[in-house]
C-alpha cells in the first residue's frame, strides 16, 4: 500500500521542479535566503527507479489512489480503483479531485484566497535540458535557479503563504559521457539510460531492485555510474 508522503496545507502551494538535483536544491536555498526568503530543506530517497514515470507519482498528494501491476515498457504505475496508466490528464483529475488548484502555466498563480487554497503547479527545465543538451545543462544552472526563484516570489507575491517545492530525482553527469554497461537487447522489455525492463522469465548479469510501485516486479539497473546507453 503506497502511502501518500507530501500534500500541502491550507494557503501553500505545491511546486514541482523535474530533476531539482539535491546539490542544486542546496545552491537554490543560499539563494533564496539572499532574496530574504525563509527556507528550510528535507530530502528522502527517490523512488525506484528515478526516472519522472515512476518517481514523480511518488512524491504527489495522490501517491495513496496509485499501484502497479507491471511495470511495463515504461514504469507507469496505475489508477488504483480503474486499472488504468497514470497519464497527464488522469494525474492533474485526481489532484483536483483532492481539493488541490492545479495551475501549470508559468504565468498563473491560482486562487490563493479561496477558502482552504492548495495549489499544485510546475516549473524548472533541468530534467529536459539535460536530455537535449547534455553536459551543456551546466552552463545554465544558474540561470535556471534564479527562474524558479522568480516563481516562487509570484506565487508569494499572488498570496500563497508558503511554496513547497518537491522533485522527483536527480542526474549523473559526467564530462565525456558515462561507461557504458552491455545488456543484450534480447532480455529487455524496454531499456532506457540507466534501467531497463526485464522480459519475465529472463536472468541478466546487471543489478535488479524491486520497482517502487510493486516490489515483486524487477527491473535492471546499470551500477555505479554506468549507463546502458552509449553517448550519454
Amino acid at each position: 500500500n503506497n502511502q501518500t508522503l507530501i500534500s500541502a496545507h491550507p494557503g501553500q502551494c505545491l511546486l514541482f521542479v523535474d530533476g531539482l538535483r539535491f546539490d542544486i536544491a542546496r545552491r537554490l536555498v543560499a539563494m533564496a535566503e539572499e532574496r530574504q526568503l525563509q527556507v528550510n530543506m528535507n530530502w528522502r530517497w527517490a523512488g525506484l527507479p528515478t526516472v519522472t514515470a515512476t518517481a514523480k507519482p511518488a512524491v504527489s498528494p495522490i501517491a495513496g489512489k496509485l499501484s502497479g501491476n507491471l511495470t511495463g515498457e515504461d514504469f507507469i504505475p496505475e489508477v488504483s480503483q480503474v486499472n488504468l496508466l497514470l497519464t497527464t490528464d488522469r494525474f492533474r483529475k485526481l489532484l483536483m479531485e483532492e481539493g488541490y488548484q492545479v495551475f501549470i502555466n508559468s504565468f498563473e498563480t491560482g486562487d490563493p484566497n479561496k477558502p482552504g487554497a492548495r495549489g499544485w503547479t510546475e516549473f524548472g527545465e533541468f530534467d529536459r535540458l539535460g536530455h537535449t543538451l547534455q553536459s551543456g545543462l551546466a552552463a545554465h544552472i544558474d540561470n535556471q535557479l534564479e527562474l524558479v526563484l522568480d516563481r516562487i516570489q509570484d506565487l508569494l507575491e499572488a498570496g500563497w503563504k508558503q511554496v513547497r517545492i518537491i522533485t522527483d530525482h536527480g542526474w549523473l553527469l559526467v564530462p565525456g559521457g558515462l561507461p557504458v554497461m552491455k545488456l543484450p537487447k534480447y532480455l529487455t522489455e524496454s531499456r532506457w539510460t540507466r534501467c531497463a525492463a526485464i522480459k519475465p522469465g529472463t536472468r541478466v548479469d546487471v543489478p535488479t531492485a524491486g520497482w517502487f510501485w510493486n516490489a515483486y516486479q524487477h527491473f535492471a539497473f546499470a551500477p555505479g555510474v554506468c549507463c546502458f546507453v552509449k553517448g550519454n
